[in-house]
This record gives structure tokens, sequence and C-alpha cells, in this order.
């Protein structure tokens, strides 16, 4: 993989990761303010690990298929097929004479 590659692929985990530190912290947040009152923190916990799993499985499945997907080879993808054409006509040269003038009129 060129180094090109490695960066945008470290860059994906860098942004996946902390989709998923922001994902947790909101849902945690969220939900302990929401039943804190009425339960304790195991109930919290209870209620979000589904919500953490869901992420991370997401999370997974994305920097995966993008390290596939970086990591195909150039000959795997077909190149589009151009159609060959020759290079266009040359415009005639301007003729800067009147119709009546010259030439060869007769």
């Amino acid at each position: 993989m060129s180094e090109d590659k490695a960066k945008r692929l470290n860059l994906m985990r860098f942004w996946l990761f902390g989709t998923f530190v922001i994902l947790w912290a909101i849902s945690l947040t969220y939900m302990f303010i929401y039943l804190a009152p009425i339960s304790d923190v195991a109930t919290v916990l209870r209620t979000v690990w589904p919500v953490w799993v869901v992420a991370a499985v997401g999370a997974i499945v994305l920097y995966l298929g993008y390290k596939w997907w970086l990591g195909r080879s150039e000959d795997d993808t077909p190149a589009p097929a151009m159609p060959e054409s020759g290079s266009p006509p040359l415009p005639e040269p301007p003729s800067y004479s009147q119709p009546g003038e010259g030439g060869s009129g007769g």
C-alpha cells in the first residue's frame, strides 16, 4: 500500500474512533440524565450498550471496507473505454475578398 493510501486509512481510523467516542459520550450522558432519577448506573449501562455495539460494529465494517477498497490493485478495475477519434478538421482560412472583386470572375 502506498504512503498516500496509508495516510488515508489512518485518517479514516481516526475519524471512526472519534465518532464512536462522541457517540459513546452523548448516549451515556443523555441516558444518564433521562434514567438517573429513577434508576441506578447499571440500568443506564444496560440501556445504552446496544447502541455502542451497533456503532462499534458499523465502524469496524466501514474501516475494513475502506481498507479493502484502498487495497484494490489497479489491474482489478477495468479502465473505461474511450472512443478513438481523430483530430478535428482544420477550419478553412477566411476569404477577405468581396464577391465582385478579382478572382476568377469573368
